[in-house]
């Protein structure tokens, strides 16, 4: 689920990136839908995950001090995720122990079906028909060229299968 590779003075070696996001824990309450924002962003992009338990600047592996991880339910995260987006994203959540410390993971699959879109507001977090992306190290709407690039593809997959059905005939 990831790789605690660092360096001589404990840093990770691995920086925030399109597919990574670090965070140092995991709350509840408005918290959790900047998360599956994230992870709306990176399944937008080739998918990704955020990693709880990771101290910011410099980014060093300190294990989360909370428990509300370990408490959450997933079926919250997807009961939130089908409420404000679609379509459904493939997602994953677990916990990574490493030197006796607990980290928490959300991942999420490169969305089969894009674009991922806000279907419902909630101000000022997510902006019904706003698409995120997930660019270097921040998730935020999707700009003109992502947008045009990810639609050229989608079309393109679009034609693909259609010409495989006739194919087939």
């Amino acid at each position: 689920m990831f790789d605690f590779e660092t360096d001589e003075l404990g840093y990770l070696r691995e920086p925030e990136s399109t597919e990574l996001e670090y965070k140092e824990n995991f709350h509840r309450g408005d918290d959790v839908l900047k998360y599956i924002k994230t992870l709306v962003g990176m399944a937008n992009n080739t998918g990704g995950r955020i990693v709880f338990g990771v101290k910011n600047s410099p980014n060093v592996p300190v294990g989360m001090t909370n428990t509300k991880f370990e408490m959450l339910d997933p079926a919250y995260i997807e009961e939130l995720m089908l409420k404000y987006f679609t379509p459904a994203l493939k997602w994953k959540m677990g916990i990574v122990t490493h030197e006796g410390k607990r980290f928490g993971v959300l991942s999420v699959e490169e969305a089969e079906k894009k674009p991922v879109m806000c279907v419902r507001p909630h101000h000022p977090i997510l902006r019904e028909g706003a698409i995120y992306y997930r660019y270097y190290g921040e998730t935020r709407e999707i700009n003109y060229a992502e947008l045009q690039k990810l639609l050229e593809q989608e079309s393109l997959l679009f034609l693909l299968k259609k010409q495989q059905k006739v194919a087939l005939f």
